[in-house]
């Protein structure tokens, strides 16, 4: 077992992730965001000036396929080209 911990910064506590409330056309598309950094959390937390909450998840990775970008095997192209997939532009 591979266990992580996950944090995901807003103004409320949530106790039980939802992965399907949220915006379509964020970053990645619907999801969950998290980040393995303090510091990040405390932004997505605070981003608004007002109080946050940081809350902190035991993520089990276990069997988990996982796509790295930044382990060498991927270029900056790879990134953008996964950014794009889930952004929609106005022309």
């Amino acid at each position: 077992m591979s266990v992580i911990q996950l944090l995901h910064g807003t103004d409320h506590i949530i106790e039980v992730p939802d992965i399907h409330i949220g915006n379509p056309h964020n970053d990645y598309g619907m999801g969950f965001y998290c980040t393995r950094v303090d510091e990040m959390a405390r932004e997505w937390a605070c981003k608004k000036n007002t109080d946050g909450f940081v809350n902190s998840y035991d993520f089990d990775t276990e069997g988990l396929k996982v796509l790295n970008l930044l382990d060498g095997t991927h270029t900056v192209l790879n990134w953008m080209a996964l950014l794009l997939q889930f952004r929609t532009f106005k022309l």
